[in-house]
């Protein structure tokens, strides 16, 4: 093996996301949110983790296992590629969806309780 990297980082590469300032958000088992930084951050709170670029860049990020579940939670029944069509059309948008369907949920915060914000 020359080279690994998980699911969310090789979805965030194959995005096309390569520049310090660029950022990818992959929804699929777990959403994953990532961006390209010159300088590595540091989150004392395990919130945001860096993995190492191969140019020498960061990847700051996190992860959520909530996923796709989220949408299944709040839509259910739904016609998905209509609502993907609805998307595009309205965006981009103001709107901020924190999408924490389950007890233990992280990014941006961890929920032990459960508690969705507002």
């Amino acid at each position: 093996m020359v080279a690994g990297a998980t699911d969310g980082t090789a979805s965030f590469i194959a995005s096309g996301a390569v520049a310090p300032g660029e950022w990818n958000s992959t929804l699929g088992t777990t959403l994953v949110v990532r961006g390209v930084s010159r300088e590595l951050i540091k989150d004392p709170s395990g919130g945001v983790y860096c993995h190492a670029h191969p140019m020498g860049y960061w990847l700051p990020g996190g992860a959520s296992s909530t996923g796709g579940e989220c949408l299944k939670h709040s839509f259910p029944g739904e016609d998905w590629a209509a609502l993907d069509r609805e998307a595009l059309a309205r965006a981009p948008t103001a709107l901020v969806v924190y999408p924490l369907a389950r007890v233990g949920e992280r990014l941006p915060f961890h929920q032990p309780r459960g508690h969705r914000p507002s």
